[in-house]
């Protein structure tokens, strides 16, 4: 269990508030997953933002926007699909966030805005939010997701990304070197208390270098990106982890 009493004696602040951020139902479920658990070891409020992506509604109504279904078959893309569309996501989430929220004392709260998913995102974060993200709603590319992390840093005190193959138990690694401050192994620390895992850490060069089991892994930034942000992601996905930035 979550041993509250730990991570009050804990120099860290706890985090001001978890901040779900939900673009799609794709692997909906495990970013609920996360930011619950979250919000329940910190013991602080839940905000669910979910964005109505203004680009899919844009395109809907374009005499070429079509979906495609099983055997080809094809049907316009209509406002009405894109609205119901996202009025079902929210309804999903909801319906997740009272059932699980229920059982473990978590209050939260749910806003519906209609933009871009990561200008809305940022718009909703305050100072010291932990940020729970689904990497699929992230419409970047490579080389523009760790500009997308560090404008999200900027406000929040962490970006955690969410894995569909979350191992449930395991250790918490902390990547940490000297030239960084401790700010990973800190919030690793936390965690770990919270979740009944052991916390270890490791050198940038030994993650990439040795086979690790993690469920969680928390990373400052800048170390997850020495060897490229995207290699450093796809280490974790294979390993079935959460990644916390910082």
């Amino acid at each position: 269990g979550w041993d509250r009493a730990a991570m009050t004696r804990s120099a860290q602040p706890a985090p001001h508030r978890i901040l779900l951020g939900v673009g799609g139902t794709q692997h909906l479920h495990v970013s609920i997953d996360m930011a619950v658990m979250l919000a329940s070891g910190f013991r602080t409020a839940l905000l669910c933002v979910v964005v109505e992506q203004e680009d899919l509604v844009a395109v809907a109504g374009l005499p070429f926007a079509r979906t495609f279904g099983r055997g080809g078959m094809s049907a316009p893309v209509t406002q009405e699909n894109v609205e119901g569309y996202f009025r079902r996501v929210a309804r999903t989430v909801e319906h997740e966030l009272v059932e699980r929220c229920t059982g473990v004392n978590v209050t939260w709260s749910l806003t519906r805005p209609q933009g871009d998913y990561i200008h809305e995102l940022m718009a909703s974060v305050e100072t010291g939010d932990v940020v729970v993200v689904n990497r699929r709603d992230i419409q970047a590319g490579p080389a523009d997701l760790p500009g997308v992390f560090r404008a999200i840093l900027g406000k929040a005190s962490a970006v955690v990304i969410a894995n569909p193959g979350l191992a449930r138990r395991g250790a918490v690694l902390a990547l940490t070197s000297a030239t960084v401050d401790g700010k990973a192994l800190a919030l690793a620390r936390e965690i770990a208390q919270a979740t009944g895992n052991n916390c270890e850490t490791a050198s940038p060069d030994g993650f990439f270098s040795r086979r690790f089991k993690a469920s969680i892994v928390v990373a400052p930034l800048e170390l997850a990106e020495t060897g490229g942000l995207s290699s450093f992601l796809k280490s974790i996905d294979a390993m079935g982890a959460a990644a916390v930035l910082v």
